[in-house]
């Protein structure tokens, strides 16, 4: 994901490359499209499984803890709430779908013809909103404009080292990168296709136009974005007509539109609120993320955390247990790995808080009394991010090491902190995950734009680059594998937990959250 930054974290991240090494003894074979759904289009009512009729909204508002920033999909920065409205008005060639797999979009097929090429077999049935045709020039100038946009954080040419896109005919496309790399489909799935006409004319404020489930409609004053129903996608008209994305920062006002049904889709809840939408009128929606909350560590300076023993230390000083026991009710998982299973290596266990452990590698590493540090933090992006930070510092202080906290307005924090790496020697972060094993361990490589640890091991490096360059699936995750146990022994994080992300809902509303954040509701509405 762009922005994977997914990265992730947002950059949510999603906040959003590495090729070379040795090449892959084996080729992913070409992946195939399933049948588009048989639709039925015009005012014939949706399926029951959809939606119950007797109790339907024409228009479903989706209450958001943020206002959606920008209408340019290639500088959206975070999953909920930009990504999730960009997902209804633009498709992309690939699709991560809601078990994080990889199946066929705008591209009907894909397949490697060599190391360093690949093709893309487009649809011939999708157009844009504005009655532009979707082909392989689309294709061609949305990758470019990714590429060239000033500002733009969709970073896909960049990841993979991106030579060319070749038009091939008006509905095959050969994508030619510098070196072999696996991960080219999934970083491709974050790249929406943008109509050329209408994108390449030179305005500053471009309408938001795509070939997705829903055209843009407005965004009010209040920031909310309204999107209509397409009724001519090619994947079958939407069920719901009209999509509002509002965003409410307060919580309590968002439970409280949501029980007063003057909204029906409810992000950025709390264990708190479980209890009081279960209701015959609402739902609780509860999903463990992919999202990975932790302290990251500068190890690029003269100080103490250029000491791997000292990095240990913090993390056998930080009671992880007690800060999901009392700060997220109990809704956390523990990981050993900062990767997602199945490609996690399982052997990995959390890290013991142990603080006579800590005292005595801090010892040995010259600290017997601790250090003075800061410590980074956003305001207001994470469920109990402040109170997370000043727990971390109170335990930390345990152990002699006196924690200044430093709080950033988000915008601010990823602008003058994250995207430059000039944290301070702590920061505190959270890194989206769509799935992809091999992103998720170049999640700490020296060159992921949002890791401003600036850890640099050696054989890690190597195995992260020969992981991109090999295609065979066995292989490369047991590259992933011997370059998780390095990171794991060097201790570039102070590794924290997976939160849960709560959702609240209409009780009428078929939806089921997604692991990784993303809010999508299309469905088609299907003949009986």
């Amino acid at each position: 994901m762009k922005r994977s930054i997914v990265l992730c974290v947002v950059i949510s991240l999603l906040i959003v490359g590495c090729g070379g090494g040795s090449r892959g003894n084996s080729r992913e074979g070409t992946i195939v499209a399933p049948a588009t759904p048989e639709v039925t289009v015009g005012s014939q009512e949706p399926s029951v499984e959809a939606m119950d009729e007797s109790s339907a909204a024409d228009t479903v508002v989706v209450l958001v803890p943020q206002t959606v920033e920008t209408l340019d999909p290639y500088l959206m920065t975070t999953v909920n709430p930009e990504d999730s409205v960009a997902v209804h008005i633009w498709d992309t060639l690939i699709w991560i779908n809601d078990d994080l797999t990889l199946e066929p979009r705008l591209a009907e097929s894909w397949r490697q013809i060599n190391d360093t090429t690949w093709e893309f077999k487009l649809r011939e049935d999708a157009t844009f909103h504005d009655g532009e045709p979707f082909d392989a020039a689309a294709v061609k100038f949305s990758i470019e404009r990714a590429a060239q946009l000033e500002g733009g954080v969709e970073t896909f040419a960049s990841d993979v080292d991106l030579r060319q896109v070749q038009i091939v005919d008006d509905y095959t496309v050969h994508l030619v990168v510098g070196e072999p790399n696996a991960s080219v489909p999934y970083r491709l799935a974050s790249v929406e296709m943008l109509p050329p006409a209408h994108y390449g004319s030179g305005a500053e404020d471009v309408t938001p136009v795509g070939s997705g489930p829903y055209q843009f409609l407005r965004q009010e004053s209040d920031g909310s974005v309204v999107l209509e129903a397409n009724p001519d996608y090619w994947q079958g008209p939407p069920v719901l007509p009209i999509l509002v994305f509002r965003p409410v920062e307060d919580p309590a006002l968002r439970v409280k539109h949501l029980i007063e049904g003057e909204a029906h889709l409810i992000s950025g809840l709390s264990p708190d609120h479980i209890g009081m939408l279960e209701t015959d009128d609402t739902r609780v929606e509860i999903v463990e993320s992919t999202r990975r909350l932790f302290v990251g560590m500068r190890a690029d300076t003269d100080g103490a955390l250029a000491d791997k023993r000292v990095r240990q230390a913090l993390n056998y000083a930080v009671d992880v247990d007690i800060l999901i026991d009392e700060l997220a009710g109990g809704y956390g998982q523990r990981y050993g790995s900062w990767v997602n299973p199945p490609h996690d290596l399982d052997t990995l266990a959390p890290w013991p808080y142990d603080i006579e452990k800590a005292i005595e590698l801090l010892a040995e590493a010259g600290y017997p009394d601790g250090f003075p540090i800061a410590l980074d933090i956003p305001t207001g992006r994470y469920y109990q991010d402040q109170a997370i930070a000043y727990a971390v510092a109170k335990q930390l202080a345990e152990v002699g090491i006196e924690v200044q906290v430093q709080p950033y307005e988000w915008s601010v924090y990823v602008r003058d902190r994250l995207i430059p790496k000039e944290t301070a020697p702590l920061f505190l972060l959270g890194l989206s995950s769509r799935g992809n094993g091999l992103e998720d361990v170049a999640n700490l490589a020296v060159d992921f734009p949002f890791n401003p640890t600036r850890w640099h091991n050696v054989e890690f490096e190597r195995l992260v680059a020969e992981a991109y360059a090999t295609f065979n699936e066995s292989q490369r995750q047991a590259l992933l594998e011997q370059a998780q146990a390095i990171a794991y022994e060097e201790a570039p994080w102070i590794w924290l937990w997976r939160p849960y992300d709560f959702y609240g809902l209409a009780s009428w509303l078929d939806w089921k959250p997604r692991p990784d954040g993303l809010i999508s509701l299309y469905k088609p509405v299907v003949s009986e």
